[in-house]
């Protein structure tokens, strides 16, 4: 198991257009799904930040992020659309046996 931090990765930092509301907003590439946005790109930046303070890597293309406290607040699964077929999913502790029919 990785212990991984935001610093370790490329990001992006694009401005927003008028439709999209203005401002700014981030990506990071290597993180699908994680993103933010803020006013100035500065603000962007530590936006990203504290939306998910660390994400480790428990298996093979199964990323969790943590905020800031230590709390779970994200699971990225590699290509998951491509893997299961979830309608619904309910943790009540982690780690946790996840039982999928294949697509």
């Amino acid at each position: 198991m990785s212990s991984l931090k935001f610093d370790d990765y490329p990001f992006v930092v694009r401005p927003l257009s008028r439709a999209e509301g203005g401002g700014w907003f981030i990506t990071w590439p290597d993180l699908p799904g994680c993103m933010s946005d803020g006013a100035t790109p500065e603000e962007t930046v530590e936006n990203g930040k504290d939306a998910s303070a660390e994400s480790v890597e428990v298996a093979t293309g199964i990323v969790l992020d943590y905020d800031a406290a230590g709390n779970l607040v994200g699971i990225d699964i590699d290509n998951a659309s491509r893997k299961v077929a979830l309608k619904e999913l309910t943790l009540s502790k982690l780690p946790a046996v996840v039982l999928t029919s294949e697509v």
